[in-house]
């Protein structure tokens, strides 16, 4: 099989009926997307051209047809609201920013800050509760840390792109981070 080739076959490992997938797995295929271009920023052109050849598989006798691929069973997700809550800040991209061990990065990190009173660019302070957290997520820009604005980087996610479950779930892996 040439590379770049994808067969139905490797889609189908596991596939149980047809189930879709969660919006995290379907954000966890973008998500590795777009790192795979990150990853190749910075590095010299090729001196040829690369070649990439991607080939419709032919339908396979059981399962869903191969533009249903996306369809497969995901892993079930975690009973563990912290754990949902990591993977949730890989998928969004949260990760990238906050970090978990202390250090800051473009935005605070979040090791020890559950609980704490944080000083805002405004010269307020706030404590860095689950409403807090959530108001963050919501609208970032109403209470920036000092040191991260005015101008902060942080996007806004609405009820659509994170549920109000999937922000709980983030709310309990920043509070297990002490």
């Amino acid at each position: 099989m040439p590379i770049g080739t994808w067969s139905s076959s490797r889609f189908m490992h596991g596939c149980q009926g047809g189930k879709p997938v969660t919006k995290l797995a379907v954000l966890a295929l973008a998500l590795g997307a777009a790192l795979a271009v990150f990853a190749a920023c910075g590095r010299p052109a090729p001196t040829e051209p690369s070649v990439i050849t991607i080939q419709r598989a032919s339908p396979p006798v059981l399962g869903p047809a191969p533009d249903d691929w996306i369809t497969r069973d995901a892993e079930p997700p975690s009973d563990d609201p912290v754990e949902r809550g990591e993977q949730l800040a890989l998928v969004h991209g949260c990760a990238g920013c906050h970090s978990v061990d202390g250090e800051p990065g473009i935005g605070p990190t979040w090791q020890g800050i559950f609980g704490s009173r944080e000083e805002l660019e405004d010269g307020t302070a706030a404590t860095v509760d689950a409403d807090y957290i959530t108001e963050s997520i919501r609208t970032p820009a109403l209470k920036v840390v000092k040191g991260f604005g005015p101008n902060s980087v942080m996007l806004a996610f609405d009820e659509e792109t994170i549920s109000a479950e999937e922000v709980s779930d983030i709310i309990a892996y920043i509070e297990s981070l002490r």
